[in-house]
């Protein structure tokens, strides 16, 4: 299956700006099962909150609990 890019949700590399709406548009919709998986491709990404998931307790709509059953494959460090 076919990762997504999070520059489909608004991300932009090296632009200085937070993509952290984008990280989490991803993140859920990976959760939700619309994508298979979230692909960060090569560049520098700002990410200035924290990136809330599903909570299985249901303790709120989203938790900090870590992010669960989410496949994230990336460009790497070059």
């Amino acid at each position: 299956a076919e990762c997504t890019s999070i520059t489909e949700y608004g991300a932009v590399p090296d632009d200085g700006e937070d993509d952290t709406e984008a990280l989490q548009a991803a993140v859920t919709a990976d959760q939700n099962g619309d994508i298979d998986c979230v692909w960060i491709p090569e560049g520098q990404w700002r990410q200035e909150q924290k990136i809330l998931t599903k909570d299985p307790e249901h303790r709120g709509e989203y938790n900090q609990v870590g992010i669960r059953d989410v496949r994230i494959v990336g460009a790497g460090m070059w």
